[in-house]
């Protein structure tokens, strides 16, 4: 079995990558062909050389912000569109090359931008179809200003997931209030870090593809 293993966040190494870095090692020690994929940072080389150690394929993208409320000019949009597209193209023709049968997208945040730009990416490279694992880590209601495309962009995203796998009942549940989506595919990541076998319940590391 062959897993993308994408990490959305931008940030700095911190708790929410731990998670991504144990997942990938987790699947790697259950012969699972992995792609790992994350943003460039400083803080994220040392992490990359241990993984790749492992005989672990690993995946660094340049950091762009890409805007796409409603409300950015036009002019924005059509610049970043273009250097969008460009590095989408690079790194998604190799995803696509690797051909997953699974996806997994850790996600720092539960609204994202790029976890739009990801849904998007999925369908231009026929991926769209594939189960589609989200683990999400952090979800802060007063921080929501939402587009009606965003906010449509969203539910299709977390309402396509195999399992949207959250590390709290509250971030859940938040979504599930905004969203008004969930019941069915929500769950939660049980046990600590790390994502250990015997420690989880997470149909990630626990179920058959």
């Amino acid at each position: 079995m062959r897993a993308l293993i994408y990490s959305s966040n931008k940030a700095p190494w911190g708790g929410s990558e731990i998670v991504w870095k144990d997942i990938c090692i987790e699947l790697n020690r259950q012969n699972v062909s992995i792609l790992a994929s994350n943003y460039k940072h400083p803080s994220k080389e040392i992490h990359f050389k241990e993984l790749l150690a492992l005989g672990i394929s690993v995946q660094t993208r340049d950091s762009f912000n890409y805007p796409f409320s409603e409300h950015t000019t036009d002019l924005i949009k059509s610049y970043t569109g273009v250097v969008k597209d460009a590095v989408l193209n690079r790194y998604w023709k190799e995803i696509k090359t690797f051909n997953p049968d699974i996806i997994i997208i850790n996600a720092g945040e539960a609204f994202e931008f790029d976890l739009l730009s990801i849904h998007s990416a999925l369908k231009r490279v026929d991926l769209i179809r594939k189960p589609i694992y989200l683990v999400v880590h952090f979800c802060v209601d007063q921080f929501l200003n939402l587009s009606q495309k965003e906010f449509e962009g969203y539910v299709r995203l977390y309402s396509l997931a195999t399992k949207v796998i959250f590390v709290s009942e509250a971030n859940k549940n938040t979504i599930t209030r905004i969203l008004g989506v969930g019941a069915e595919n929500f769950t939660l990541l049980s046990g600590q870090v790390p994502p250990n076998k015997k420690k989880y319940g997470t149909p990630i590391l626990n179920s058959k593809h």
